[in-house]
């Protein structure tokens, strides 16, 4: 196939992942060759500039593919929280300076987030879905999702060492009052020198987590 029957997005060079790295370029590439399967497909609008492409990641080796790719560089912390450093960010910007990306590196914080009126009712509404990744994760049991009365009366019926974890994936959520929350999202700006943090908040129903975004909100914009 001729190199006229593909438009490709600005990619860098291969050093982290030369298998990844061909395989997201083909995935990238927009067919336009007339023997292609989807040559009749019809991008719209079609006038406008390729989207910015990032990358969600979890660990030192996405966010360096991340940069020897060119992307923007969303580390998801509400997948995996412990043990993470700034060092993170640090190889994702070197790899992007390094394979000759146009532009500036551009990072994200993805946490997972829970604002309520108090803390109390923040950990209470936290329950569910802490309750439901200690049986999952350490039972491999996948039961429908359950009330926060109900996962707080289970959770106390837990061994010590499944109450230990419970309590733990707590402790890697941003939850509490809404100056409490803004304060913590403060530190976390300040410690992984980005402006852009992206919130995950999963609660047993609509209400309680569209009331987080808006206490959120209203703390970190008054």
């Amino acid at each position: 196939m001729s190199k006229d029957s593909f438009r490709l997005v600005s990619l860098s060079s291969e050093r982290v992942c030369p298998s990844g790295t061909n395989q997201l370029r083909s995935g990238l590439a927009i067919p336009r060759g007339a023997n292609h399967a989807f040559h009749d497909l019809k991008i719209m609008p079609s006038d406008e500039p390729c989207p910015e492409l990032w990358m969600l990641g979890t660990s030192g080796g996405s966010a360096a593919f991340a940069g020897q790719m060119g992307f923007s560089m969303s580390l998801g912390l509400f997948i995996s929280p412990d043990d993470q450093t700034i060092a993170i960010m640090d190889e994702y910007k070197a790899a992007y300076k390094a394979s000759g990306n146009a532009g500036s590196p551009h990072t994200m914080i993805t946490i997972a987030a829970l604002c309520a009126e108090t803390r109390e009712e923040a950990l209470y509404l936290a329950a569910p879905q802490a309750y439901w990744k200690v049986m999952a994760f350490r039972h491999g049991i996948r039961d429908p999702w359950i009330s926060p009365e109900d996962a707080l009366d289970k959770v106390k019926q837990l061994p010590v060492s499944d109450q230990s974890y419970y309590q733990s994936l707590l402790n890697s959520v941003t939850l509490g009052s809404p100056q409490e929350c803004a304060s913590q999202l403060e530190q976390i700006s300040d410690y992984w020198q980005t402006e852009e943090i992206g919130l995950v908040t999963v609660t047993h129903d609509f209400e309680s987590r569209k009331r987080s975004f808006e206490l959120l909100a209203k703390a970190l914009l008054e």
